[in-house]
């Protein structure tokens, strides 16, 4: 709860929305209320609702439209901003309490944990020592040996987490492919937010790392889809 009220709070920061208007407190409260339906059975309906994740995936979409068109809207304090930072956490961030809660949820959470960071720390470190192959059209910064040994790095740690958690093969293994492809997704997103709005990290409550949604940023897309593949793959 608390995570997904710090890193909107950090999104509604880096798009300039007014922290004492009624909107901001709205999409705080909005947050929290949904955030707790997650846990409690008469919402339960909400959850397994097909126009769930229809919204899921729309708002998924528009996020990529986001990221590939260099004319995403750049203004501060927009209704659009208010919105889609809303359903952005909204739609993303309890899904990791809804994985918890499920059958094999904190084996789910460490694999999760596990492959996510190390996507994270690889693509990082990789990109400092080898990467030379920028991808300017997303990214300055971000390099694609970066990219693919981030991707490679998570692939080998999601087969041995996999092993060491005792979890079906077939089926997470499959997971873990689709995760390392999504992860770097969110990252690539926060970044064309931070550059747009001329901000090197989301805030600084975590001095010398930046903010919560600087660690966190690969997870938004995780989430959601490592909920409905599980629930996919375990009915094939």
């Amino acid at each position: 709860m608390l995570l997904s009220v710090l890193c909107l709070h950090e999104m509604h920061t880096i798009r300039g929305i007014n922290l004492f208007s009624f909107g901001y407190f709205s999409s705080q409260l909005l947050t929290l209320f949904i955030t707790v339906s997650t846990t409690l059975k008469p919402f339960e309906f909400i959850w397994k609702s097909p126009l769930l994740f229809l919204a899921m995936f729309t708002m998924t979409f528009i996020c990529l439209i986001e990221l590939f068109n260099k004319q995403t809207k750049k203004e501060k304090n927009s209704s659009y901003s208010l919105f889609i930072n809303t359903a952005i956490i909204n739609l993303t961030f309890p899904y990791a309490i809804l994985i918890r809660n499920g059958e094999f949820g904190f084996e789910s959470c460490l694999l999760l944990l596990c492959v996510i960071s190390s996507v994270d720390s690889a693509a990082y470190f990789t990109g400092k020592l080898a990467g030379k192959t920028k991808l300017s059209s997303l990214s300055p910064k971000k390099t694609i040996e970066g990219i693919i040994g981030g991707i490679s790095t998570g692939i080998i740690m999601g087969i041995v987490s996999i092993v060491i958690l005792k979890l079906q093969f077939s089926v997470y293994f499959c997971l873990v492919m689709i995760l390392v492809l999504i992860a770097p997704v969110g990252d690539l997103y926060e970044s064309m937010l931070k550059r747009n709005f001329n901000l090197k990290n989301s805030s600084e409550i975590l001095p010398g790392h930046g903010g919560i949604f600087d660690r966190f940023d690969s997870y938004i897309f995780c989430f959601p889809i490592f909920y409905y593949l599980t629930i996919l793959l375990n009915a094939l």
